[in-house]
């Protein structure tokens, strides 16, 4: 029961660090993701995973917890919560392609995507 309860706070912990790098970034760069949608979104996730294959992998092995090391993977997996949380909000918004593409294709009177 301890243990689980010691998890709930490292998650709640790590979910708050994820909103706060989520609502800096969006403060900056509004919701830019939206003109990706999920493809964008997907996009992003991989390169988020390939980073840390090669990280973890290749890169540092043994140097994997050094404190600057360990920074560097903790910002790329709040980095990979909040893809994966926007992803979540671009199906619920059947944002698959991306609302600048959409826009794009009623002025060029390119037939919708289905839905």
């Amino acid at each position: 029961d301890s243990e689980m309860t010691d998890r709930k706070k490292q998650w709640q912990r790590y979910s708050e660090a994820a909103l706060e790098l989520f609502l800096k970034r969006n403060n900056v760069y509004g919701d830019a993701f939206e003109e990706a949608g999920l493809l964008g979104v997907a996009c992003e996730t991989i390169s988020i995973a390939a980073r840390l294959k090669k990280m973890v992998l290749w890169d540092y092995g043994e140097k994997i917890l050094d404190q600057h090391v360990a920074l560097k993977l903790r910002d790329i997996f709040l980095d990979g919560i909040n893809y994966c949380t926007i992803g979540l909000m671009m199906i619920d918004e059947a944002n698959l392609n991306g609302r600048k593409n959409e826009q794009y294709d009623k002025q060029v009177n390119r037939p919708t995507r289905p839905t």
